[in-house]
């Protein structure tokens, strides 16, 4: 996971050329209401213990320092 605003940057680097980073970001915040809110299998976020889950905030992070985040767990 990222935060909202590390979201949109990452989204409008990717693909999204015409839209402002505030476009960007109120798309996403409407998806994810409508994925959490959704009657069959809602998003949700896990809870801290839930089934050994574990969240990963990649909010300022490369993804090969998420991945060595996550290797130090195997």
């Amino acid at each position: 996971t990222a935060d909202p605003d590390e979201r949109a940057r990452r989204r409008a680097e990717e693909r999204r050329a015409g839209h402002t980073l505030s476009d960007i970001a109120a798309q996403l915040a409407r998806r994810d209401h409508l994925d959490s809110t959704r009657t069959v299998s809602p998003l949700r976020r896990p809870d801290d213990a839930a089934d050994g889950a574990v969240v990963v905030d990649s909010t300022g992070r490369t993804a090969d320092q998420v991945l060595q985040e996550v290797l130090t767990w195997l």
